[in-house]
């Protein structure tokens, strides 16, 4: 796991950090040295929700999000994104799909 996952784990609420740097240790125990999971993203602010959610509607840009200020799990502490990198480049890039589609989840399209 890299130094940036580390500091966005701890950005998590407290009850969750320990066992969210297991799994991610423990997925990236069972891949090849060239591949890691990293965590992206983890907590977001209210304010960060806000613009997010205007990327596509008032903001110029494809839609973001579906959810308002305070309705996703991050805006607590308890949501995260994780992304998988092959030779530290992250797996979308590689593919160039688009892994963050409003219709279907980030989790079902890679798995």
């Amino acid at each position: 796991m890299n130094f940036q996952s580390k500091k966005n784990i701890s950005k998590l609420h407290p009850s969750v950090r320990v066992e969210v740097s297991g799994i991610v240790d423990l997925c990236n125990s069972f891949l090849n040295k060239k591949s890691t999971l990293e965590v992206i993203e983890t907590f977001v602010s209210f304010d960060e929700q806000k613009t997010q959610y205007q990327i596509g509607r008032t903001i110029p840009g494809q839609i973001l999000t579906n959810l308002k200020v305070g309705k996703s799990v991050q805006n607590y502490g308890f949501g995260l994104r994780v992304d998988l990198f092959v030779n530290e480049i992250p797996l979308n890039v590689l593919s160039q799909k688009n892994w963050s589609a409003v219709e279907i989840s980030t989790w079902t399209e890679i798995v």
